[in-house]
């Protein structure tokens, strides 16, 4: 093997992880088939009593996004209300009868903050409400607070509104341990008067993450599958789906999400793109003629795997596992765990990066140190004998030619030698992408601090991880020969620039690995002489 043959193979050796790793795979859905006014058939609305034509109707409705407020002009100081859980802190209010507020608790390194990811809407902005009610027309936008009852294990609130078409009251429950808020709605419509209510539900906006977070929707199919539809294409604001049972929109670290609807509220769901960084989910409900009262469930909270249990268990197809999903999604939770039970000895998320790695790194030990040992020696005594053949017979290429053959006939090829070190990087691959995606998406770290780091989920800011992950590559394989050095810091640099573009968390995790290879090498050293 000549040099540049030696060159290729350690370039592939080194970057065959972090070349493949590195690309960002978008999450394959299989496609959700959109229903038409063809497929659907229309069905009674469990014990709503409604106009019958009126409800076959309802899905060759064009799509309605906008609110008529029957009151809009009228003036009146809202009632706000605030309720703190063991996980959270809601603002409701009188305007709307909306939740206009949340703030998520949160630790970090023994300190307790907050996130944001319903914000309150200006006197202007009506419609930017969670949780409001619209008509057709007539909308009350002036709710009175008619009852709070404070129980061992929830909050209740209930609000109530007339018009001139009709009698709306909500009753929201708030629970203490979970993220979810239940629904109860009630509209009773007035004589010879007919109303179709809609729900909005605005995305989260988390306003740290503004100018590069990515917004979605996403409803089930009929295999029960959720399905996520990109914010940015025109087919998901013009669609609509029939009778979803699971509908809502998501951000990078929380959902808003319809997840149990009792009563057949959901006759259809669409949504609407209220400016660059909001998208509604709209559930529009059937059309009634007498009173009738609908119960729903939302989660309202981060996409987190315990926290969905709690609520709906559906929503854990929506944590972003990457391209080797059936891998690396039970292995993204398994050390998701690890992390956070580090996290409770050590309190800062990344030390327990650096101790989860250390332990990665033993558990490997004892298939790296073979594989290298062993490959290490082997390659050395076939580059001796290599070197011997070629300088002998350097006058006669035949000669030259047949010796080779019979070399590599008789102690195979260096390549073979160090498979062992390519498996055990195969073997580490799963580990890498699943550790990446839970850096990434993981709302726990998400602005955790390290050293010099303020948030492990972003890159680090003064590239100093990617800086000594190279050397460290540098002193992975001793230099012996001056021709080896070239190949050597091309590889640093290429395994360093690659590193450059991973969150510091992986960074991290990519440098205590390196490391502890260089400490490998050297214990190997000790142990041959």
């Amino acid at each position: 093997m000549n040099r540049s043959q030696r060159f290729l193979f350690n370039l592939v050796k080194y970057a065959v992880g972090g070349v493949i790793i590195s690309l960002a795979v978008q999450y394959f859905f299989l496609d959700q088939k959109k229903q038409g006014d063809d497929q659907y058939v229309t069905e009674g609305a469990g014990q709503q009593v409604a106009a019958i034509k009126a409800q076959e109707l309802i899905v060759r409705k064009p799509l309605n996004t906008e609110i008529d407020f029957s009151d809009a002009k009228a003036s009146r100081k809202a009632v706000l209300t605030e309720i703190e859980t063991n996980q959270a802190i809601y603002q409701f209010s009188s305007d709307g009868a909306v939740l206009q507020g949340v703030e998520f608790k949160r630790n970090a390194d023994k300190e307790s903050s907050y996130l944001s990811t319903i914000l309150p809407g200006s006197s202007l902005d009506k419609q930017a409400r969670c949780f409001l009610v619209a008509f057709n027309e007539n909308t009350p936008f002036y709710f009175d607070l008619i009852d709070h009852k404070k129980n061992d294990d929830s909050d209740i609130l209930m609000y109530k509104s007339s018009t001139d078409k009709g009698i709306i009251t909500k009753q929201f429950t708030i629970h203490n341990d979970t993220f979810q808020i239940d629904v109860a709605l009630t509209v009773e419509p007035k004589a010879n008067q007919q109303l179709q209510p809609r729900i909005f539900i605005p995305s989260p906006l988390v306003p740290e993450l503004i100018n590069d977070d990515i917004i979605s929707g996403f409803v089930n199919n009929e295999r029960g599958n959720l399905v996520v539809h990109d914010r940015q294409k025109e087919e998901t604001i013009a669609s609509y789906w029939v009778k979803p049972t699971i509908f809502g929109t998501q951000d990078r670290y929380f959902t808003h999400a319809l997840v149990k609807d009792t009563d057949s509220f959901a006759q259809r769901g669409y949504f609407k793109a209220q400016d660059l960084h909001t998208l509604f989910s709209i559930i529009e409900g059937p059309v009634v003629i007498e009173p009738m009262t609908w119960h729903m469930s939302f989660y309202v909270g981060p996409k987190k795997s315990d926290a969905f249990a709690k609520v709906d268990s559906r929503l854990d197809q929506l944590l972003y596992t990457g391209w080797l999903t059936p891998i690396s999604k039970p292995l993204s939770k398994l050390l998701l765990y690890i992390l956070n039970w580090l996290y409770t000895f050590v309190h800062n998320y990344g030390l327990a990066i650096i101790i989860l790695t250390v332990l990665i790194r033993l558990l490997l030990a004892p298939f790296t140190w073979g594989s290298e040992k062993d490959g290490g020696a082997k390659q050395r005594a076939y580059q001796k004998k290599l070197k011997y053949i070629e300088e002998r017979y350097k006058d006669d290429p035949q000669r030259l030619a047949a010796e080779r053959a019979d070399l590599i006939k008789k102690h195979g090829l260096p390549i073979l030698g160090g498979m062992g070190g390519c498996l055990v990087m195969l073997f580490q691959m799963p580990i890498f992408v699943a550790l990446s995606m839970v850096i990434a998406n993981s709302i726990e770290l998400y602005r955790a601090p390290f050293l010099w780091i303020p948030d492990l989920s972003a890159r680090d800011p003064f590239y100093i991880l990617p800086l000594l992950t190279g050397l460290a590559l540098l002193f992975h394989t001793p230099i012996k020969e001056p021709q080896q050095r070239v190949s050597a810091i091309v590889m640093a640099l290429f395994i360093g620039g690659i590193s450059s573009n991973f969150s510091a968390g992986l960074a991290l995790y990519f440098l205590i690995s390196s490391a502890m290879a260089v400490l490998q090498n050297q214990a190997q050293g000790l142990f041959k002489r």
